[in-house]
């Protein structure tokens, strides 16, 4: 069962797939974009993460990197470009992350709410 009238449930279901695979691809171009920055302003600390790349297998360069975003080492850098860009990034992954949840309660729990 589904919250939505009949018929437009499907509609709703692939509008929001296609806004989640978007919201994908935007976070990883944003990652990309921060692996850019650091490759290029600052490739000592670049190398010192293990060189990340987007696609890899490596989990010590991936955790490297988490932690110095998670934890704000990025801000000893006094770089505020860089600090906007992964700023930006992190505030995008927790709304897309709320917008996931939203999404998963109303898909499963929807009759209950509306």
């Amino acid at each position: 069962m589904s919250a939505f009238p009949m018929g437009i449930e499907h509609v709703v279901f692939f509008a929001v797939l296609g806004v989640l695979l978007l919201g994908w691809m935007t976070s990883i171009l944003l990652y990309m974009k921060n692996l850019n920055t650091l490759k290029t302003k600052y490739p000592k600390l670049f190398e010192s993460l293990g060189r990340p790349r987007i696609f890899s297998t490596n989990k010590a360069s991936n955790l490297k990197v988490r932690q110095f975003f998670r934890d704000g080492a990025y801000r000893k850098l006094n770089d505020p470009d860089l600090e906007k860009q992964i700023n930006l990034q992190k505030t995008f992954n927790t709304l897309l992350f709320v917008f996931i949840s939203v999404w998963i309660l109303l898909l499963f729990f929807g009759r209950m709410f509306l």
